[in-house]
């Protein structure tokens, strides 16, 4: 799947905005695990763009902030040319797709207990 076709499966905020809050932490959790099984299919680590929008996108969903959570799993995907200039100043990342499965695990459980 490209970023293009997981831009386009990305649930849109119009759509979804008047749904239950399990509803809305349903799709976003789905989309975060349809980025995070490409990664895995690529056997790629993420790079440290996406790993941290990644992982912002995450902690936006367990604060209820599913607008959030979806903007930041877009900006996860932007094509190297379209991240901002000063992405560089990420640096290295310690956040590896498998944090990123365990942790959409682990909110993927709390919400299905909701």
């Amino acid at each position: 799947m490209t970023r293009q076709s997981l831009q386009q499966s990305m649930p849109r905020w119009i759509e979804i905005e008047h749904w239950s809050p399990q509803r809305k932490a349903q799709a976003v959790a789905a989309f975060l695990g349809l980025i995070l099984a490409e990664l895995e299919a690529s056997a790629s680590e993420p790079f440290p763009w996406e790993a941290h929008h990644l992982a912002y996108a995450l902690e936006a969903l367990v604060a209820g902030r599913f607008y959030a959570a979806l903007t930041f799993s877009e900006t996860a995907l932007a094509s190297p040319d379209e991240r901002t200039p000063n992405s560089a100043i990420l640096g290295a990342t310690t956040v590896r797709r498998e944090h990123l499965r365990a942790a959409l695990n682990l909110v993927q459980a709390r919400i299905e207990k909701a």
